[in-house]
């Protein structure tokens, strides 16, 4: 931080601040015609700035939408496909049971609940640490909704 003199007046100056976010722009000219100008121009820059930006944002999200579209719209062939099979009897059972497999956690929260099940037969501390493992799993999910953004 430091004090800044310029023309008759002074300014105080933060450098090296990181990932500032906001910042002065001092104008200067010989009439105060020529500093209207420069403040107009100014202003059209960041006008320009600023709706180049919300366009690549919004381009952004609509790629975002479409390949989530694309994504779900590939999974529903697969699933219809695969329904036709099933209802086909192509697959034999042990397709059948390999034909789906879940995520976000799903699959952590079948085997917390196979895990608690099994610390309640459990006697003494052991069933304590069996059942620490089960709540461990359980977080897994709150984990996965952490890191994908979203508050838990």
């Amino acid at each position: 931080m430091e004090e800044v003199v310029i023309g008759d007046d002074t300014a105080i100056r933060f450098s090296g601040c990181k990932a500032g976010g906001a910042c002065t722009v001092v104008l200067r000219g010989s009439s105060e015609q020529s500093v209207d100008e420069a403040e107009r121009s100014l202003h059209d820059a960041l006008a320009v700035l600023s709706q180049l930006v919300l366009q690549e944002q919004q381009q952004q999200k609509q790629q975002r939408q479409a390949a989530a579209a694309a994504a779900a719209a590939a999974a529903a062939a697969v699933v219809a496909a695969a329904a036709a099979d099933l209802s086909e009897g192509v697959l034999s059972q042990q397709q059948q049971q390999l034909l789906l497999v879940c995520g976000g956690g799903a699959a952590e929260m079948e085997m917390e609940a196979a895990v608690s099940d099994l610390a309640r037969t459990i006697p003494g501390k052991e069933s304590l640490a069996v059942e620490g493992y089960a709540r461990a799993l359980r977080q897994i999910p709150t984990i996965i909704l952490d890191n994908a953004g979203l508050r838990v």
